[in-house]
């Protein structure tokens, strides 16, 4: 197997996980509002006292995130002809984990509370952009030389 070849493979399979990653918040979107504080205090080891407005913008939230899964997923059947939008979902990924730590950190919360979000963020864009730069077809300094400079 060619290194494009396995490239592709891990591209497309960072993606997935991008995918199911972003697009599991769904949830958030489709349960009682019990049920998903009760989540939201097993994940972050802390009361999360339900209010109508931390209700609402869980929901606005899982459903942006759902989002983000479906636009991954779509890269993911097809990466080439959604290269730009591959690119982008990819450095956004590394964005994000880089604002979830200066976050986390600034209102100081245990690397605990959120270390798997910025593993998830971190690994999924640096392995995605990796990837997608070893599959892209390398183009040799010769071959960049106008034609017209090369008959001259």
């Amino acid at each position: 197997m060619n290194i494009a070849r396995a490239a592709e493979i891990v591209l497309r399979a960072v993606l997935l996980v991008s995918a199911f990653g972003w697009g599991i918040s769904v949830f958030a979107v489709a349960m009682p509002p019990e049920v998903a504080f009760a989540h939201l205090e097993r994940l972050s080891g802390r009361d999360v006292e339900p209010t109508p407005a931390l209700s609402y913008w869980l929901k606005l939230a899982g459903v942006g995130f759902a989002f983000l899964g479906l636009q991954f997923a779509f890269c993911a059947v097809r990466p080439d002809r959604l290269m730009g939008l591959t690119k982008a979902l990819l450095v956004f990924n590394l964005v994000c984990g880089a604002v979830l730590v200066w976050a986390a950190l600034s209102v100081g919360l245990e690397p605990g509370t959120f270390i798997y979000d910025v593993t998830f963020c971190a690994t999924t864009g640096g392995f995605g952009l990796i990837a997608l730069r070893l599959r892209e077809p390398r183009v040799s300094e010769s071959s960049r030389i106008p034609a017209r400079a090369a008959e001259v």
